[in-house]
């Protein structure tokens, strides 16, 4: 296979290359504007023998058309880029024109060769999607495209016009959104690189022990890059012609705790000191992507985050202190401090949830138990939305009925505007600010969260009989509420927007740490969470306790057999989160 990437002695492109050696019979020819790396942390001189080296300028249509003309590739990661999204506001035309005409360059010359079947992978970013509210994090592919900088405009131009190419059967594209990662042979311009550094001049007694830091008050969604091209190459074998994939951990790591990690590791004391000069405020204060479209092709994982910040120090010449051991990567107040936390909530929902249990200490162990897809049957949906005006009031049970809802309100070519008639009512505060980030305001959002609570807050507002009330919800829902609400004279429409399915990864790990009295808690957030837990893993709950969100998801639990420690007094995830709280604070 012919194989040309270009951005090749970059930082991820050495890791690809590396990669690609190790894993075929592959002609390798690697773009750059620079040259073959000479100093490398990261190729050795015989890998980088096996490396067919050519100048390859994307700034330049000349350069590009006679590399491609000269290589006719098979096969073609491209990766070569402006990187910096700081340097992007300093230089926005550079940006655009290596990002953005760059790719459309590398697009041209690819199509000029007359075939379909030669396969790109356009390395994008997250600064596509811009700042998402962390209600609605993590993140995954039908997110907007709303990028807030000149590096993520130019990235979402260069995944626009690579899909036209798609579209267009000129040749086949995939585009890899990637998240934070760092690893060995990182530019010190990026955040932890930068730390190590001065970390190695500390210990080499360039500098005073004092670590000078920026704002670290930001979390994000870290890999290390060598999961990132084993991403890469699965994405180009595996994945969709026009798909976009997440490429990311689907976890937050906080900033702060990592720096805090790369000192203890460092054995070099130094104490972290907050810079005025370096301080930037944090625009995107989380940022998380779901990574579950890319974890259908087989890709998870492997690294951790430690050993990571472990080979980032090995490659600048620090020696790792051997025997400390990462119990957190988390800062603050700490109740859940040492705690072991299995979470069951379904992954593209988590995120949230899993960094607050973090914040108090836990080291949360992710086990989605649900997944959150399209109804069985979408048809009721879709004519329930193509008359969404003529309802007197939709009310919104979740924060998945809402985007499924909206979703399909902008798929039928409308948006927010049809519903200016319709009242709209929200359960639980999240379910509003989710109607508030598509431009709406719940009209109602009741005290309590249970039926007999939704009926009393409309009964004060509105007269129910002959009201037309719409619920996009749960495929599989209690019937309470639409049976109340019909009771009390109300014509009720009551349509699957979603439905919950079993996904229950890594369940053998699971079930050892569960018998090894390796987990101290497990948190169930509805009763849908705790029925596919048994199904995977039967009532095995170890030594450790258990979390519900509210007196419906207990009693489902209790029903199958499994003992209740704590229960939220307010059935929502911050209610649950402040019910662990108290109970581990005693």
């Amino acid at each position: 296979m012919r194989i040309l990437v270009t951005g090749a002695s970059g930082f991820v492109g050495q890791h690809l290359l590396r990669e690609l050696l190790s894993s075929g019979d592959h002609e390798l020819i690697g773009g750059t504007l620079t040259g073959p790396p000479t100093a490398s942390a990261t190729l050795t001189a015989e890998e980088i023998a096996r490396v067919k080296w050519v100048e390859l300028d994307v700034a330049s249509t000349s350069s590009v058309s006679a590399v491609v003309s000269s290589v006719r590739p098979e096969r073609v990661y491209h990766l070569a880029g402006q990187s910096s999204v700081s340097r992007s506001f300093a230089a926005p035309l550079e940006t655009w024109d290596v990002n953005g005409t760059g790719t459309l360059r590398v697009l041209n010359a690819l199509q000029q060769l007359n075939d379909p079947t030669i396969r790109m992978l356009l390395i994008s970013s997250a600064e596509v999607y811009g700042a998402v509210p962390a209600e609605i994090q993590p993140i995954n592919e039908r997110s907007p495209l709303a990028p807030t900088t000149p590096y993520g405009v130019s990235k979402a131009a260069a995944e626009l016009a690579s899909l036209q190419s798609s579209a267009a059967g000129a040749l086949q594209v995939v585009v890899a959104r990637s998240f934070n990662h760092t690893g060995p042979g990182q530019d010190e311009r990026f955040a932890l690189p930068g730390m190590a550094g001065q970390l190695r001049r500390i210990q080499d007694g360039e500098m005073e022990a004092v670590l000078r830091v920026g704002n670290l008050h930001a979390k994000r969604d870290f890999l290390d890059v060598r999961d990132v091209v084993r991403a890469y190459i699965t994405l180009m074998e595996q994945g969709d012609d026009g798909g976009v994939y997440n490429v990311c951990a689907g976890e937050a790591a906080d900033l702060a705790a990592l720096v805090e990690r790369l000192v203890v590791l460092s054995g070099t004391g130094a104490r972290i000191e907050v810079d005025p000069e370096r301080f930037r405020d944090v625009d995107v204060p989380l940022l998380v992507g779901d990574p579950s479209r890319l974890r259908t092709l087989g890709w998870l994982p492997q690294i951790p985050l430690d050993e990571t910040l472990r080979d980032l120090l090995r490659s600048i010449g620090i020696t790792p202190v051997e025997g400390t051991v990462a119990t957190n990567l988390t800062s603050g107040d700490r109740p859940l401090f040492g705690k072991r936390v299995v979470v069951t909530r379904a992954r593209a929902q988590a995120a949230g949830f899993s960094e607050s249990l973090r914040k108090m200490g836990a080291e949360v162990i992710p086990f989605p138990t649900i997944r959150i897809t399209d109804p069985t049957d979408p048809e009721p949906l879709h004519r329930a939305v193509a008359d969404a005006d003529g309802y007197d009031w939709i009310i919104f049970t979740s924060v998945n009925g809402v985007e499924r809802f909206w979703q399909e309100l902008s798929a039928s070519g409308r948006d927010t505007r049809v519903l200016a008639g319709v009242s709209l009512c929200a359960i639980g505060p999240a379910t509003a600010e989710a109607i508030e980030m598509h431009g709406a305001r719940a009209d109602i959002v009741p005290d309590e969260y249970v039926a007999e609570a939704v009926i009393e807050a409309l009964s004060a507002e509105t007269t129910l009989w002959g009201s037309r009330i719409l619920i996009p919800r749960a495929e599989v829902a209690r019937s309470v509420l639409p049976t109340s609400l019909r009771e009390s004279g109300a014509e009720v429409v009551d349509v699957a927007a979603y439905r919950t399915v079993p996904d229950g990864p890594d369940a053998d790990e699971v079930r050892r740490r569960l018998l090894a009295g390796e987990v101290d808690l497990i948190t169930f957030t509805a009763s849908s969470t705790v029925r596919n837990y048994v199904d995977i893993l039967g009532a095995e709950t170890g030594d450790a306790l258990v979390a519900s969100i509210g007196p419906i998801t207990s009693r489902t639990a209790r029903e199958l057999g499994l003992s209740v420690d704590i229960e939220a007094a307010e059935y929502s995830i911050p209610g649950l989160i402040e019910a662990i709280r108290r109970f581990y604070e005693g």
